[in-house]
């Protein structure tokens, strides 16, 4: 009882300009808690992580989005597959974005496969991957950012999904550094005409349907179009007596519709193909007038 007298009697000879401070410290702690409680929100808003090697920042948490984020320095040498969902914490997150410079300067990676829950594509995310061959951009995708794919200087096959050419104009350089003239686009069949007249597509050639049987497979008895020989193991011959070109271009196409060779040739010269995998191709020719053709060999 003494104990206490005596704090009541500490208490009371503190002057009185302190005592406001000590009636009001409730309070200060609710605040604090409160301020506590929102700095750890913020926090976990934006948790970076690590999911099977590739980095991701949560956008949302209510409605568990993630987008991928600073990869620079993953430089492997074989293909990277972003998943469509990733595990934090025991909570499963959708990717649903890909951040501005993800994958800037990931100068070995031959391709990169974005998943179908992306819907954007941030600036320079891809920029400088000079190994990247490949790449497909799914139809969830409504915006890309400025110099997305600039420095892909190897880039020889585009695939896009979207059924109408998704509005990008020349001045976002999407595609700077990347020969255009010489990368395949592939579309959606009964789409090519729309991407031919479209805006930073149309410099794409050729454009092509995404099953490469969308475009006129010319035979030997109908169209005087033949390949020799056929089954061939280091190089075909194109010969035509219906077509006066004496330079064309060519591609050869797998039969996954991916452009795996590409160049110039004359009707009766050797196309080496020693370095193509077992299975079936198509080749298909520019000639006269921009038209195309496509004829059909084996590799043995």
């Amino acid at each position: 009882m003494a104990f206490i007298a005596d704090a009541v009697f500490y208490i009371k000879s503190i002057p009185y300009e302190v005592k406001p401070f000590i009636m009001l410290k409730p309070f200060f702690l609710k605040k604090s808690f409160f301020l506590s409680y929102l700095l750890l929100s913020v926090t976990a808003l934006a948790q970076n992580f690590t999911y099977n090697g590739l980095n991701y920042t949560i956008t949302d948490n209510v409605n568990n989005k993630v987008k991928v984020k600073n990869n620079t320095n993953s430089l492997t040498t074989s293909g990277i597959v972003i998943p469509s969902t990733v595990m934090y914490n025991v909570q499963n997150y959708t990717v649903s974005a890909i951040d501005e410079d993800a994958f800037f300067e990931n100068r070995y990676t031959p391709s990169i496969i974005i998943p179908n829950t992306v819907t954007s594509i941030g600036r320079n995310a891809f920029g400088e991957c000079q190994s990247m061959t490949t790449m497909n951009i799914p139809s969830s995708v409504v915006s890309i950012g400025t110099n997305a794919f600039s420095g892909c200087s190897s880039l020889i096959s585009l695939t896009v999904n979207w059924q109408v050419p998704l509005a990008v104009t020349s001045n976002q350089y999407i595609f700077l550094g990347v020969t255009t003239s010489n990368c395949t686009l592939y579309v959606p069949s009964g789409t090519v005409s729309s991407y031919t007249t479209a805006q930073v597509w149309s410099s794409f050639n050729p454009i092509l349907p995404q099953s490469p049987l969308g475009v006129s497979d010319f035979d030997a008895e109908n169209n005087d179009m033949t390949i020799y020989p056929n089954p061939a193991k280091e190089f075909i011959i194109l010969k035509s007596r219906a077509f006066k070109t004496d330079l064309f271009d060519y591609s050869i196409i797998d039969n996954l519709g991916r452009r795996i060779k590409y160049g110039k040739a004359r009707f009766g010269e050797q196309i080496t193909i020693e370095n193509l995998q077992i299975g079936k191709y198509i080749v298909i020719t520019e000639i006269e007038n921009n038209k195309k053709v496509a004829t059909k060999f084996i590799k043995e």
